[in-house]
Parts: C-alpha cells; structure tokens; sequence
C-alpha cells in the first residue's frame, strides 16, 4: 500500500525536501549538544506550503542512541529522492519518506502533512503510566478529539499508582 495516497509528486518534492532539512536540523543540533549540553536545542524549519505542521517543538535531545542513528538513517536513504537522482513516484522511495516523516513527527512533537493528503489516523498503544504517589491528577493518555484532523485508535493504556491522596485522581483514558 502506497503509505503517501493523494499527496501529488510536487507536494511530495517540497514535502521531501522540508523533512530532509529538519532532520539535518536536528541532527546537528543534537551532535552539538552532546558536546556541550549548553548549545541550544533544534531549531525549527519553515515548512513549504506543500506541508502542513501544526506546532513544531523539536526534542532538544534523542530519546535514545538509536534514535539518533535511525534518523541518519532515514535522512541518507531520502537524499537521492530530495537530489532527484530516484523517482518520488517509486513505492520504495514513498515508503522511505513516510518512514522519515513518522520519525520526525515523534521528534518535533506534531504531525506532518502534505497537501491533497487525506487524513490518518492517530495510533496510540501500550501506554504505561506508573507512579508511587499521587496528589493531584494522572492520566494515561489525555486527547481533544475536537482538534484530531482525523480518525483515532487508542489500545492499551495502562496506569497504576500506589498510594492517592484525597482529592488525587487517576484516569486511564481521558477523551474531551
């Protein structure tokens, strides 16, 4: 299946090149900030109007090694696409991109969406939440459906908490 339908070839060239250039962004960034944890953290990139991003904020460091290294990844196996040096239209190379993107949509902490894209849906699974202490509020996954640009899909949330102090509460699944 063809992880990009509907999103035509010169969204897909703006969108490419958009995603190649954040994550150049991140990259380096995160290399700085391994060698001093002063250095600022990712900036964002200003999407082309061919690519919708609802609010970019970057994680200023990978949540792991492997995060780091799969993105290098991603970004080397998208620059013959972005170089024009492989056709856009090739299933491999649409699969690539939207590896790419779904990587950085955890990274910058918003959805990534190319014009003429119909909406996706929002998989949410194996949440667990665990604390000793509650005094105030915990929820396991809290969404605004009204906000969602399309359909949702929430599987396995767990939550446990020790001990709740009056007034505490604890939610599993919070939907508004």
């Amino acid at each position: 299946m063809d992880p990009l339908t509907g999103v035509a070839t010169a969204a897909l060239v703006e969108g490419v090149k958009f995603l190649y250039q954040q994550a150049a962004e991140v990259l380096s960034a995160w290399r700085a900030r391994r060698r001093d944890r002063q250095a600022p953290p990712p900036n964002v990139v200003e999407p082309p109007d061919a690519v919708r991003v609802e609010r970019l904020q970057p994680l200023p460091d990978p949540a792991s090694p492997e995060m780091a290294d799969t993105l290098q990844e991603l970004k080397d196996l998208v620059e013959p696409i972005k170089d024009g040096e492989v056709d856009p239209e090739a299933i491999a190379a649409r699969q690539a991109v939207a590896r790419l993107r779904e990587l950085l949509e955890v990274i910058v902490g918003s959805p990534i969406t190319f014009a003429g894209e119909p909406p996706r849906t929002v998989d949410v699974s194996d949440v667990d939440v665990v604390v000793e202490r509650v005094a105030g509020q915990v929820v396991g996954v809290r969404a605004d459906l009204a906000k969602l640009q399309g359909p949702a899909s929430f599987d396995t949330v767990r939550v446990q908490a020790g001990d709740v102090d009056s007034g505490g509460a604890v939610t599993g699944v919070d939907l508004t």
